[in-house]
């Protein structure tokens, strides 16, 4: 695996975030997308950039681990999701949205 794999499957897993997240809204605010539109209004670009450019970095990452840590990317969710609820407030839709992050970003980027 490469961190260009890694990357798009970041993207893919972003995507599919963002549908869980939008699916959830009817039971918990989306509070990663407040933080989104936060660093996007800082930022002068579309939430959206910073939704896919943070899924495609995280990805990346995920990419140039050792093997051995990319046997779960449901584990790998959970870990993105971990720092995130250390710099920003989160919930149980949150936690859900990013192990289907961790998932998706795995599964696409063993196939890449």
């Amino acid at each position: 695996m490469s961190a260009l794999g890694g990357a798009i499957g970041g993207l893919a897993g972003a995507w599919a975030m963002g549908r869980v997240q939008t699916g959830l809204e009817r039971f918990e605010p989306n509070v990663d997308r407040e933080l989104n539109e936060r660093v996007a209004a800082r930022l002068g670009v579309p939430p959206a950039a910073i939704h896919y450019a943070v899924g495609a970095g995280a990805g990346a990452v995920y990419g140039v681990l050792p093997r051995r840590f990319q046997a779960d990317g449901l584990l790998f969710g959970a870990a993105v999701w971990a720092v995130s609820a250390v710099v920003w407030r989160t919930n149980r839709a949150s936690l859900v949205a990013h192990l289907v992050y961790g998932a998706a970003t795995g599964g696409v980027a063993r196939l890449v």
